[in-house]
Parts: C-alpha cells; sequence; structure tokens
C-alpha cells in the first residue's frame, strides 16, 4: 500500500505511514530521523498538488506615479480625398418686397429746341386783326392811328387817321385759317 499523504497540510504536520514518521516543512514531506527504522526508506512518490489557497485581500491602491513627459507631437497625417459635392439645396423663399426708394432728383433742363419756321404772312388790308391760340390774346392794327374802347355791346375800334375809308364789323373770325367775315360800315369796327 503505497503513503497517502495529507492533501492539505500545515508546516510542522507530521503523517505516520508503515511505522516512520514524516514531517512538512512547508514544501515537501521530510522523514524525522529516528523514527522506526533507521535505514533510509525510499523516497516516496511525489504528494498531490494541494489545493490552491484562499485569494488574500486586496492590498490598498498604490500612490499615483508622477505624470511622465509628453511625448512629441506625430506627423500630420495626408490629406484625405475631397468627398463627393452633395445635391443642390431647395430654393429659398422668396423675401418680402423692400420699402419704396426715395423719389430721385429732377434731371437737368433740356436743350432749347430749334426755331420753328416762321409763318406764312397774313393778309394785307386797311387793318390786321392775330388772334393768339395759346392765350387767347387778340391784337389789332390799322395803320398808325386806331383807339379801342370797350361798353357793354362788346369792343368798338376807331380809326383816328384824317381822310376818307369805311370801317368793318367783324362777324366771323376763322381762327385756323384766318379768315374774316364782316360788314363795312364807316370808319369803325365792333367785335
Amino acid at each position: 500500500m503505497a503513503a497517502d499523504f495529507p492533501s492539505n497540510p500545515t508546516i510542522g504536520q507530521t503523517y505516520v505511514f508503515n511505522g516512520r514518521t514524516w514531517s512538512y516543512d512547508g514544501t515537501a514531506w521530510n522523514r524525522v530521523v529516528g523514527s522506526g527504522s533507521t535505514a533510509a526508506g525510499l523516497t516516496g512518490p511525489q504528494g498531490n498538488t494541494g489545493a490552491t489557497g484562499a485569494t488574500g485581500p486586496t492590498g490598498p491602491t498604490g500612490p499615483t506615479g508622477a505624470t511622465g513627459a509628453q511625448g512629441p507631437q506625430g506627423n500630420t497625417g495626408a490629406t484625405g480625398a475631397t468627398g463627393p459635392q452633395g445635391p443642390q439645396g431647395n430654393t429659398g423663399a422668396t423675401g418680402a418686397t423692400g420699402a419704396q426708394g426715395p423719389q430721385g432728383n429732377t434731371g437737368a433742363t433740356g436743350a432749347t429746341g430749334a426755331q420753328g419756321p416762321q409763318g406764312n404772312t397774313g393778309p394785307v388790308g386797311d387793318y390786321v386783326i392775330s388772334v393768339n391760340g395759346l392765350t387767347g390774346g387778340v391784337t389789332f392794327y390799322q395803320g398808325s392811328s386806331i383807339t379801342l374802347t370797350t361798353s357793354a355791346a362788346g369792343i368798338t375800334i376807331a380809326s383816328t387817321a384824317s381822310g376818307s375809308g369805311v370801317t368793318m364789323y367783324v362777324e366771323t373770325f376763322n381762327g385756323l385759317t384766318g379768315a374774316v367775315t364782316g360788314t363795312s360800315i364807316p370808319r369803325h369796327w365792333f367785335i
């Protein structure tokens, strides 16, 4: 029968087998000299590995080590390829109409136009009547002697020139053609 050493011995624990005493020194079983036969017996087989002891308590956390020196800056990486262009965004809403700006300054007066051609000479007679179509003004001419008087009946035009002659009572005057119609009477015109 082979020796059967304890599987979980403690230091100093003894084991007796076949009349011999063995003592455990923490690493191996040693035969105690003087116990039993003095002859050295054969070395017994290595015992089984004892069971793993319980894990001891966790020790306190050690102090934080000093911060190491900063390492050199690494090389700049290569530029990445340009990404594809994204899709065009939606058209934004139309903004509100801005306020009307102030009225601009009046432009410079244009150059005076060229003078129009002279009109045709009117008919020549004992007297001349001219009418300004823009202002409505009426002008009478009778040589160098003419008088104008007004009354409720109208305007009386009398010649003060000496000698024989006739006057005319004006009935119509055509502003487009200048034609005058009337009745001849001595020395006076009535309009």
